[in-house]
């Protein structure tokens, strides 16, 4: 089946192995489902806000007049992950509003990860979990969330564990540490374990100054990008040295810590 607007349409794809696809109509309009035996029918685009799964692209075709037509498969997933739950999702002006279960940029087979909390004005506030599973036979597990503002100001604020940019599978770090007014203060610890049946185990971290201007102070061991992850031939390397008015300074030295093996060393001055 395809689906056609008679209005502007915006259409978002997130591209993996499985993809999320999302349509929303802009003004608003009608919108036309054609069915493959050649039926047809009319409903509103609002409801699509609803019924967003997961699903295979066959075919995507952009005309020049703005319309897109989907051909996709729906038949494999059947709704093994519900991304929306709760409320209603768009209030008349197309905010955010009321219970959201959201996923990240990057949602692949082996990296499903989930922010699940509350919109209000378009703002996130009070609680929101992160989940996470590396396939969808598997169930979600909370692996990190914290606080916003309960005035609905989107700011970050108490206790969060964070994931790093690149967690996945084969690569799972996380951060601990505090928020003050959106910006990290005092101790951050960095946390990583092989996989989902081994315990978090800290390997690094450091302190941020506690006047909220979120500058590194003091000794610190951090991680390179993907570490760990074998499938990109990326061993566990860690960069250790001191922060002085937030640049690094004095000697840092490069640790493949796996193999307890001096890799480098650099001399920083400010």
């Amino acid at each position: 089946m395809g689906y056609q607007s008679r209005g502007q349409t915006y259409v978002l794809l997130k591209i993996s192995y499985k993809i999320l696809v999302e349509v929303v109509n802009m003004m608003q309009k009608e919108t036309e489902l054609r069915l493959d035996n050649g039926l047809s029918q009319t409903i509103n685009m609002n409801r699509i806000y609803k019924q967003q799964k997961l699903v295979n692209i066959i075919m995507v075709k952009s005309l020049v007049d703005g319309i897109s037509k989907l051909k996709i498969n729906l038949s494999i997933i059947k709704n093994k992950l519900k991304y929306f739950s709760g409320g209603e999702l768009y209030d008349g002006g197309g905010m955010k509003i009321g219970k959201w279960i959201e996923i990240r940029d990057v949602f692949e087979w082996d990296s499903q990860i989930t922010y699940n909390g509350e919109y209000k004005n378009d703002k996130k506030i009070g609680r929101w979990n992160i989940l996470y599973r590396y396939n969808s036979r598997k169930e979600f597990e909370q692996i990190g969330g914290g606080s916003y503002h309960k005035q609905g100001d989107g700011i970050k604020v108490g206790k969060w564990i964070e994931l790093s940019n690149q967690f996945d599978l084969r690569s799972q770090v996380i951060y601990n540490g505090e928020y003050q007014n959106g910006k990290k203060i005092g101790r951050w610890d960095i946390l990583q374990r092989d996989s989902s049946s081994y315990p978090f185990e800290q390997i690094g971290g450091g302190s941020y100054d506690e006047g909220g201007d979120e500058i590194k102070i003091g000794q610190w061991i951090e991680l390179t990008d993907n570490f760990g992850n074998r499938f990109w031939n990326k061993r566990k390397v860690t960069f250790n040295g001191e922060y002085k008015q937030g640049k690094k300074f004095g000697i840092w030295v490069t640790m493949d810590i796996e193999n307890d093996q001096k890799l480098n060393e650099m001399k920083y001055d400010l």
